[in-house]
């Protein structure tokens, strides 16, 4: 309303809001007073009766907890990916509840405070150290903890996001931004105005561009309307290499410039890895080791876990402190250690526990390969190293039963629940490189992979050869399905049908042809055309809206010939097979095709377009 404004009649009920009108007062059937500042509020304001409500000079109306619309609404159900909350909660079940009075002194350090406003600082501030240093529990701590002291202040918002290489919605560039935006619309509904003019263009393919999401989370944080914005994102050297790379070159990019947005703070925590020093070292940084308060948390973080020992071991007064003095003394700020050694405590009588102890290598690898020389010897080694391989490497965690039909365990046993419980004794035979959390199979920690796997002849476990028995296992499973040589409980098959081409891919040259499963490969297989039909339907088809740019990016699935298989996932090892076998089964008569020259993928690209792709990743 203006100046001008005069007799509006309101008839009926407006949502929760403020009526300011500044200058005069409003006149409702009564003379005007004087100059002043008037305010209506409540649930609405009503006139009902005969009479006009007149109002002279300027009126403000502003209304809050208006209802989402429709687009709001489908906005950020699109945008979600995974729950940030949800994720720190399966973290600290995963880690176990920190020690009593660790981490608060971080609140005080010159870094925080800085970063928190309270002096002159860069936009980003990097926490780092090496694995099992306490970074994760540290970002635990601060998002919990700011969370409750923004809460009480209305110019102050927390997002936060915990990487985790074991799943894939949350080790990628877009799934972090996604992750912060998400939170930033959730605490403030009117950021989606900063989304929903693309998202009405675009829909939810919008949220597969990095570059569109930086631009919007950019916007939507430098929002000066909901104040000062503070971002957390823990473990970054979890994520894969290529969005690892393209965020730090964006925040090189972004708060590296003297006009740098004032109104965005960003605190990132991982290992000291190289190619993160190389963007990050020019900002804010320290290693958390070296704060000198970092030593008296593991202190309390041991005497906590041997309380928790002499509670149900009876430790003597004495051969607690001699405990307590070797834990101290081989730590190395590494509480993963001190967690791991205590663990293998509990299994020890206190008349053997110091000995135990000491005989305990320093540092975690050395840590690792002591319990994997136990574990051998304890248990059928080439089951264990078959459990721990497949956890190691596949696209996201297993059930127990899905592990259990993997790696082949106690398949003559019908009984479910016997067959589950079966694999849970040898899960526990693995000491504690790989727990249960959520019925899901987990690494205890990345650190675990580090040492486990790797392509040289020095790691336990070569991760090219296990992608390739992963993918072989995966195509038995399918074959097995299409010929009806399987019982039809297979746990295993949803990720068999979207898992066997990506370890095929990851297994390089490993992966080859076995007769096993040639007729899978064949130029013409009826399995292999039945595999493309079950993913097409599981990735939902033409019809299902928010997969769509799943399926997309394989192509006319229902059509693809084993040569555009081979070019679309990248399988260069299939090229010598496919080309072997259509000399064999051709003839002029009735050529079998290799590939349908029509047949284009969701990017317009030709067969001959992406065999060229295949050519350059192979060279």
């Amino acid at each position: 309303m203006d100046d001008n404004s005069q007799n509006h009649q309101l008839g009926g009920q407006l949502p929760t809001e403020t009526v300011e009108r500044v200058g005069q007062n409003p006149h409702v059937g009564s003379p005007d007073t004087g100059n002043a500042t008037s305010h209506f509020s409540g649930q609405g304001i009503q006139l009902t009766g005969p009479g006009d409500f007149n109002v002279g000079g300027n009126v403000h109306i502003t209304t809050n907890n208006a209802a989402p619309t429709t687009a709001a609404k489908d906005c950020q159900h699109s945008l979600f990916i995974t729950d940030p909350s949800e994720d720190r909660a399966a973290l600290k079940r995963k880690k176990g509840n920190r020690a009593a009075g660790t981490c608060g002194w971080i609140l005080e350090t010159e870094e925080l405070t800085a970063w928190l406003g309270q002096g002159q600082t860069s936009n980003v501030l990097w926490l780092y150290g090496n694995p099992g240093t306490g970074k994760s529990t540290m970002a635990i701590f601060l998002t919990e903890e700011l969370t409750t002291m923004f809460s009480k202040m209305d110019d102050k918002t927390l997002v936060y996001f915990f990487c985790d290489s074991s799943f894939d919605k949350q080790k990628t560039a877009t799934s972090i931004l996604r992750g912060l935006l998400l939170q930033l619309v959730q605490q403030h509904q009117q950021l989606l105005e900063y989304i929903l003019p693309k998202y009405n263009e675009q829909g939810a393919g919008l949220f597969k561009s990095f570059d569109a999401l930086w631009t919007i989370f950019m916007a939507a944080a430098a929002d000066q309307n909901t104040g000062q914005k503070y971002c957390i994102i823990d473990a970054l050297d979890e994520c894969d290499s290529e969005s690892q790379k393209i965020l730090l070159q964006q925040f090189q990019e972004t708060f590296q410039i003297q006009n740098a947005p004032p109104n965005i703070r960003i605190l990132v925590t991982s290992r000291p890895y190289s190619e993160i020093y190389e963007y990050l070292n020019e900002f804010a940084n320290k290693n958390l080791a070296s704060f000198p308060q970092a030593e008296k948390d593991i202190h309390l973080c041991i005497e906590e876990k041997v309380a928790d020992l002499v509670k149900k071991k009876r430790y003597t007064t004495k051969v607690r402190q001699q405990v307590i003095n070797i834990l101290r003394d081989k730590a190395e700020s590494t509480f993963l250690w001190v967690g791991l050694a205590c663990e293998e405590l509990r299994e020890i009588p206190s008349k053997d526990a110091v000995k135990v102890l000491r005989d305990m290598p320093k540092g975690l690898h050395s840590l690792y390969k002591a319990l994997l020389e136990t574990v051998q010897k304890e248990s059928e080694a080439d089951i264990i190293r078959r459990i721990l391989g497949f956890v190691a490497v596949c696209m996201w965690p297993l059930s127990i039963l899905e592990l259990s039909e993997v790696c082949q365990l106690h398949e003559e046993e019908e009984d479910i629940e016997t067959r589950v419980q079966f694999t849970r004794e040898q899960i526990a035979s693995c000491r504690l490189m790989i727990i249960i959390q959520d019925e899901k199979v987990l690494l205890l920690h990345q650190s675990v992979k580090d040492f486990l796997v790797g392509t040289t002849p020095d790691y336990f476990i070569n991760e090219l050869e296990v992608h390739a028995n992963l993918a072989y296992r995966c195509v038995n499973i399918l074959m097995q399905e299409f010929y009806g040589r399987k019982r039809p409980n297979i746990h295993f098959f949803s990720y068999a049908v979207h898992g066997w081409p990506e370890h095929a891919r990851m297994a390089q040259s490993r992966f080859e042809v076995r007769d096993s499963e040639a007729e899978f490969f064949q130029v013409k297989s009826p399995s292999r055309q039945h595999w493309l039909e079950t993913l097409f339907d599981f990735l939902g088809g033409n019809n299902n809206v928010d997969n769509r740019h799943i399926w997309e990016t394989y192509g006319p699935l229902q059509h693809m010939s084993i040569l555009q298989i081979a070019a679309q996932w990248g399988i260069s090892s299939l090229v010598d097979y496919i080309t072997s076998q259509y000399c064999q089964e051709s003839n002029t008569k009735n050529p079998i095709p290799l590939i349908l020259l029509d047949c284009i993928d969701s990017d317009d690209a030709t067969p001959i377009e992406l065999a060229v792709k295949l050519l350059q990743q192979i060279r």
